[in-house]
């Protein structure tokens, strides 16, 4: 089931704990009255090129900024309701504006971007999203 980007509720969302060797990771749930999740899976409505010998998608910035400012708000709201002490790491970030990222299962018959956010990742000073992107 697909989150919808307007109708995301933090409050809906559930951290799960677990422990690693020296990683911490938490899972992340999406919980309303009708469904669960056990990962939370945005649609990316954003236009985008696809090198499919590279599995590289490529993002015009100036083209979808302000949907990536919602996908980044995504990953600043979900990182600051963790209430983790470290400093966080904005990799969501720092991927769509640099412009590309990776996906799996590029497939040239499926054109749809999404988003999949499974958890948080914590080590002994820092902290950060556990996502991937697929087509």
């Amino acid at each position: 089931m697909i989150v919808s980007l307007k109708n995301i509720n933090y409050n809906n969302i559930i951290y799960g704990r677990k422990t690693q060797d020296k990683l911490t990771y938490y899972n992340i749930q999406y919980a309303t009255p009708n469904y669960q999740l056990n990962n939370i899976y945005l649609k990316l409505n954003m236009s985008y090129t696809i090198n499919e010998q590279s599995n590289n998608i490529f993002v015009n910035f100036s083209k979808n900024s302000k949907i990536i400012d919602k996908y980044v708000n995504i990953e600043r709201e979900l990182l600051l309701k963790s209430n983790i002490k470290k400093k966080p790491i904005y990799k969501l970030q720092y991927q769509l504006d640099k412009g590309y990222f990776n996906a799996t299962a590029i497939n040239k018959k499926h054109t749809q971007l999404y988003l999949k956010i499974g958890g948080i990742w914590e080590n002994e000073t820092e902290y950060g999203l556990i996502y991937r992107f697929y087509i």
